[in-house]
């Protein structure tokens, strides 16, 4: 007993390291995306509207003007649409400033996307934190407010990012229709979605613990908590079960 016991510690430490290098390839791979959308299509987009626009600044004739006109009405849209993907999948703001700018960029980009009153506070977050609690914290706000768009019919978010001692904590709370959790949680081990069991293994490899908390009718409120001493207990360290109220 003793000898599988200990077989099985190192294949749980053996499946914790590999979950979290492809969390960490993935990462990469996004900035990596990012970076090839933006530099390298983004330009060639610039490039072909500086040329449109000079044709359409000679002479054209006027069965072309339209044709000219659509044409960079196009490439406006497809350089929109590319900033946005890059963005998306990795946001330069997040790698230069850190978590705060990038929080507050993408919650207000959501909110007046989608019409939503936002309320966002921020306390003792004046140094940045480690970058696996960064990019924890901003992918699982990312997945909460995409979330709320789809399903929740909310109209008001608040978002709470504070650091207390060693402790960074974000909560993020809608007054949307709710969902019943402990539902969502069994849909996901039987691989129905894997949107939540995503969020609590990201939370869980950068060291924190995830609850949400919710009731049909009554909105959803999701807690992150990242300790930041390394001789935190280990009990603190473990992913918290998922709770409905």
């Amino acid at each position: 007993m003793q000898e599988r016991t200990v077989e099985l510690s190192g294949a749980n430490h053996s499946l914790r390291e590999l979950s979290s290098r492809l969390m960490q390839v993935q990462e990469e791979e996004r900035s990596r995306l990012a970076r090839d959308l933006h530099d390298e299509i983004g330009q060639l987009l610039t490039a072909l509207k500086i040329d449109l626009q000079e044709v359409q600044h000679g002479e054209v004739g006027q069965a072309h003007a339209g044709a000219l006109t659509d044409s960079l009405e196009l490439v406006d849209h497809l350089l929109t649409q590319v900033r946005t993907l890059a963005l998306d999948l990795r946001p330069s703001v997040l790698d230069d400033l850190g978590l705060v700018p990038a929080l507050r960029w993408y919650a207000n980009r959501q909110a007046k996307r989608n019409g939503w009153t936002l309320s966002l506070s921020v306390e003792g977050m004046a140094k940045r934190v480690p970058v696996p609690i960064e990019v924890a914290c901003f992918r699982i706000a990312q997945e909460a407010l995409t979330n709320v768009a789809k399903y929740a019919r909310a109209k008001t978010i608040d978002l709470t990012l504070h650091r207390q001692d060693q402790d960074v904590t974000l909560v993020i709370q809608d007054d949307g229709v709710g969902f019943d959790v402990m539902s969502a949680r069994q849909r996901a081990q039987e691989g129905q979605s894997i949107g939540l069991l995503g969020m609590e293994e990201r939370v869980r490899l950068a060291g924190g613990i995830l609850e949400i908390s919710s009731t049909p009718g009554r909105g959803t409120t999701i807690l992150l908590r990242f300790p930041l001493s390394e001789t935190e207990p280990a009990e603190r360290r473990r992913t918290a079960e998922v709770m409905s109220t």
